[in-house]
């Protein structure tokens, strides 16, 4: 019950002060419809009046411009199409160029060749090398055959003794 009385009050505080600004809002009404119409005046004068032509210029200016702008725009898109394009061709140039120099680089480097001299060189050591247990084998059949009596019987002393 309380409240419903201080609403009451709150609403007759503020009707009071709403009669009170009811006649500076309709001052202020007033005061704006008459600049509203001093502007109206003016603007019918500027649109009917002495600066009917410049006006039109503006416009045709103005919509020049604005297809000149849409023209930049249209330009700028192209420009960063064309941005981007280059950049990857720089990248595949970049590519490029890397692999050519490589394979310049491969084509005077003497590294194969010198590995393959070294090779060359490790299988003539090798052969050599065969070559020399090829004459001690040699060697040994044929001493092996001269005493082939002699060579069985040492090698069937040395076959028993390993068991």
């Amino acid at each position: 019950m309380i409240r419903k009385e201080q609403s009451i009050a709150h609403l007759r505080t503020l009707k009071g002060s709403l009669s009170a600004l009811k006649p500076q809002v309709h001052e202020a009404i007033n005061a704006m419809s008459l600049e509203r119409d001093k502007i109206e005046h003016k603007t019918s004068i500027f649109n009917n009046g002495r600066f009917r032509d410049q006006l039109a210029e503006y416009h045709q200016a103005r919509a020049k411009i604005e297809e000149l702008e849409m023209a930049a725009e249209h330009r700028d898109e192209n420009v960063n199409v064309l941005n981007g394009q280059l950049e990857q061709l720089t990248l595949e140039l970049a590519d490029v160029k890397k692999q050519i120099h490589d394979k310049g680089k491969s084509m005077t480097d003497a590294a194969p060749v010198i590995q393959m001299r070294a090779a060359i060189e490790r299988l003539k050591e090798e052969n050599r090398e065969f070559d020399i247990l090829i004459g001690v084998l040699y060697h040994e059949v044929t001493q092996a055959r001269k005493g082939e009596g002699n060579y069985k019987q040492s090698e069937d002393e040395e076959s028993d003794e390993d068991y």
